[in-house]
């Protein structure tokens, strides 16, 4: 996976600063990396759920708007889990 390794400095337990990889697309450092990152996302969600990908999931706004899904719908799909979280707090795991 290409975002494997990009740097992030999280809080520990203790509340330290400590160096981990990005997780999350909210966590990418440059605007740019998350766009792209938004794109790839779409597809990879489209597989997932067998829709058509849309251009991209918008950074602040729950994923299953970028789907032509309501809230309800979203919610009693079988990737809810993914649907309802933003852009921000997408694993990068679907970023294809």
């Amino acid at each position: 996976m290409k975002y494997s390794g990009i740097p992030y400095l999280a809080l520990d337990g203790n509340g330290r600063e400590v160096e981990r990889s990005a997780r999350v697309i909210g966590e990418l450092p440059a605007p740019a990396e998350r766009m792209v990152a938004c794109r790839e996302a779409a597809v990879g969600i489209a597989k997932l759920i067998g829709r058509p990908a849309p251009e991209r999931i918008a950074y602040g706004v729950p994923a299953y708007l970028a789907f032509g899904m309501t809230r309800a719908e979203a919610k009693g799909h079988e990737h809810a889990e993914i649907l309802l979280k933003s852009a921000a707090d997408m694993p990068l795991i679907y970023c294809q």
